[in-house]
């Protein structure tokens, strides 16, 4: 009575300080089959980044005692740090000697209808990846039949950071071993299986992270890059927008989800006037180098919080490429310029295969835009719109070689270049 006593009170003066340094973001597998509610027994797995998933796992179960295998590392540091971690629920492993007692206590746990949560890495990852997974919490789902619940957790902790938590679908181990007692090698198998789940629920929640950051429709985040949007767009009764559809699907010439503009690029302006064209969604650029420069920091932060994408056009930059590899991925629209610099000359046979590359690893389609601009101050600015294609549908190659995306990039300007002629021959 007393040990339950003092667990809810310190789950309650606890709660605080995780509500405060611990803001979670949750998804699910399937959400009918298993949520943060659960009812009866099971074994939850969780990959162990911090020694704060503790914390995260207790409050994630609001109604439930939950108990935990911890190393005797917890208990032998400080005799009160034991005595708390047995309090709260922790049952101790000494990995050191081989002992094996806190399967029995697993066991019983679990025959009395608990939760308790394994970290199958027994350690801390330093490094953000997945360890190698010891096997005994297969045991006890073997013996017990209670369903095992992998989670997946990004680590994420501090004061003004989010972590995010993936809770997948319950796993029976009678569902893949008909065997009373397993041999090792079924035992492992089934270990590296439950492995394997987790690693590709943390792939997964990377996108669905990427679509909450990309197509929020309101964040406090975004305020900066709303504004200007909505700044930019009212420079249309200057700049006079004309689009011009010239693809065959008129009625699908701005798709939804994730999109790359390819353009000329002409004027410094340009992608005002393409924020323009697009001011319903939130346009990220694709920026050189030389625009973002040392000695204007100011610039340089409102140019980032507008959209831009710093990268270097000189270096293989894959902090730029992932970048725009999370956008396209959560559904958001880059604008590429090909050419690279502004060609004032009106030139556009010098461009790079880059876009066809992202469009190639994200599966999105490119859009080709031809961007006419007004020669005298009252004509309209035109913008001749494409019918977007995937890189699949102009090379049907599941892998792209370096010839068949520049040959991608060829098509793409062929049609820029078709929209050239004809804005010329309407003058």
């Amino acid at each position: 009575m007393i040990s339950w006593i003092l667990y809810w009170f310190m789950r309650v003066t606890a709660f605080p300080l995780y509500w405060i340094y611990i803001k979670r973001r949750t998804y699910y597998e399937d959400k009918k089959d298993t949520n943060t509610h659960i009812k009866g027994p099971a074994i939850v797995v969780l990959n162990h980044r911090s020694l704060k998933d503790l914390m995260l796992v207790i409050f994630m179960f609001p109604f439930r005692k939950v108990y935990c295998q911890m190393s005797e590392a917890v208990y032998t540091t400080n005799k009160y740090l034991g005595w708390i971690m047995k309090t709260i629920g922790g049952v101790r492993v000494d990995r050191k000697n081989n002992e094996l007692s806190f399967m029995d206590k697993s066991e019983e746990l679990l025959e009395k209808g608990k939760i308790l949560v394994v970290f199958p890495e027994s350690k801390v990852s330093t490094d953000g990846q997945i360890k190698k997974f010891a096997p005994s919490y297969v045991v006890l789902a073997q013996k017990t039949g209670v369903p095992i619940i992998p989670i997946y957790g990004d680590g994420n902790y501090g004061l003004f950071k989010r972590v995010h938590v993936t809770i997948g679908k319950k796993i029976f181990i009678y569902d893949h071993c008909e065997d009373v007692y397993p041999t090792k090698a079924q035992i492992d198998s089934l270990n590296k299986m439950v492995r394997r789940k987790v690693m590709v629920m943390g792939q997964e929640q990377q996108h669905l992270k990427n679509v909450d950051q990309y197509q929020k429709t309101f964040a406090l985040r975004y305020f900066l890059k709303d504004l200007g949007r909505l700044i930019v767009y009212s420079f249309n009764l200057g700049f006079r927008l004309k689009l011009v559809n010239a693809g065959e699907k008129k009625n699908k010439i701005k798709p939804k989800g994730g999109l790359i503009i390819v353009a000329n690029h002409t004027r410094f302006i340009d992608p005002l006037v393409l924020i323009m064209a697009y001011w319903r969604r939130r346009v990220y650029c694709l920026t050189g180098e030389a625009v973002f420069q040392k000695k204007y920091p100011v610039r340089n932060f409102l140019l980032k919080e507008l959209g831009c994408i710093r990268i270097d056009r000189n270096a293989n930059d894959q902090d730029a490429i992932n970048n725009c590899i999370n956008v396209l991925d959560g559904g958001g629209v880059l604008l590429v310029f090909p050419n690279g610099r502004i060609h004032r000359d009106q030139t556009i046979d010098d461009y790079k295969s880059g876009a066809a590359l992202l469009a190639s690893r994200t599966g999105v389609p490119m859009q080709p835009i031809y961007i006419h601009n007004q020669s005298k101050k009252w004509n309209k600015v035109k913008l001749y719109l494409g019918e977007p294609k995937t890189v699949k549908e102009l090379c049907d190659k599941e892998y792209p070689s370096v010839e068949d995306l520049n040959s991608v990039m060829d098509n793409m300007f062929t049609q820029i270049a078709s929209f050239k002629d004809e804005a010329e021959k309407e003058k």
